[in-house]
């Protein structure tokens, strides 16, 4: 993803040490996050950041808004996970639905949530996609079970996609990109798997997905 200056911010997930020019990053657990900016050139690591739990953690996918703040969307199997001030821990038995929110001058942590949901005990899946525009912030998860977000009243707002039996759901969300409350979530699943590919939306906050 590229910000208002051509900079360019990639979000991985790595193991061990891995180093990006200056900055080492050493995982915690079987893999761990990795964030950095990179200048428009493409030559220089302007900063690079990590987080993670002691099991694996995916990142998934990385947008920029109007401001040049960054989201990462993806998923842990352990927990707890730290975002700067914020720790978040897995409500499910399976993966942690989580989406962080990055001053995209520092890498600092701005804001982070947790979507999975205790639910039926299957929990699981991740975070797959985010897309900005204006103030709509548009984020698809896959999941095993039932998502929980925070309503635009502050209260929370449960979701279980149809056709869980036998494989994973899809939730798409539209969330104000300052709180990530919710403005509308949807579930959706059939008697077979889902997958996510991309997603995107628009000013007035119509959502596509594939």
């Amino acid at each position: 993803a590229y910000d208002s200056k051509g900079n360019i911010f990639v979000a991985f997930p790595f193991t061990g040490t891995t180093t990006l020019g200056s900055f080492a990053l050493t995982a915690v657990g079987q893999s761990d996050l990795g964030i950095a900016k990179i200048d428009a050139k493409g030559t220089t690591v302007l900063w690079a950041k990590s987080f993670g739990t002691t099991g694996s953690d995916a990142p998934n996918y990385v947008a920029v808004d109007d401001q040049d703040n960054v989201y990462v969307a993806g998923g842990s199997e352990g927990t707890p996970i730290a975002f700067g001030a914020t720790t978040l821990t897995r409500r499910s038995n399976r993966y942690m639905l989580w989406l962080a929110k990055f001053d995209g001058s520092t890498g600092d942590a701005i804001r982070a949530e947790n979507f999975d949901s205790v639910g039926n005990g299957t929990g699981g899946g991740g975070c797959a996609g985010v897309a900005i525009r204006k103030g709509n912030l548009a984020i698809c998860c896959q999941i095993q079970g039932k998502a929980t977000f925070t309503g635009l009243n502050g209260n929370p707002v449960e979701v279980t996609p149809p056709g869980l039996a036998n494989g994973n759901g899809i939730v798409i969300a539209l969330l104000e990109k300052d709180t990530f409350k919710a403005k509308w979530i949807n579930g959706i699943g059939s008697d077979d798997q889902e997958f996510l590919y991309s997603i995107a939306v628009k000013d007035d906050g119509t959502v596509a997905f594939t």
